[in-house]
């Protein structure tokens, strides 16, 4: 398993969302920012690892990303390309340049939550 805020350069977790860098706000994909592509890879590889702990693992990280979409969504009446990994509902910010919305794919994962 991942361990919690796992070091820099690698994929870390935070609370049950995971994130790219430790690093803050320097660039788009930085702490505490997580993005649904990565989400969604990491979901589907722990389902597919056949082990029990980590199919828990893996509902448990997609019912708090698809939560904190969905207060984000209810919020702004947007769907938003970034999330804040450290506060459940909160999107993401900081970056290279101003953060986006409505991204396809956010929209896309969002929709394929099969978990």
């Amino acid at each position: 398993m991942v361990s919690d805020k796992q070091g820099e350069g690698g994929v870390g977790k935070t609370g049950k969302m995971f994130h790219l860098s430790m690093i803050l706000h320097t660039c788009n994909r930085d702490f505490p920012n997580g993005w649904a592509p990565l989400q969604h890879m990491l979901v589907e590889g722990l389902l597919k690892s056949g082990s029990q702990e980590a199919r828990s693992l893996a509902e448990e990280i997609a019912i708090r990303w698809i939560t904190t979409n969905y207060i984000v969504y209810k919020k702004t009446g947007l769907m938003h390309e970034k999330f804040d990994v450290e506060h459940c509902g909160e999107f993401g910010g900081g970056g290279e340049y101003v953060p986006q919305v409505s991204l396809l794919f956010t929209i896309i994962v969002f929709g394929l939550g099969n978990v």
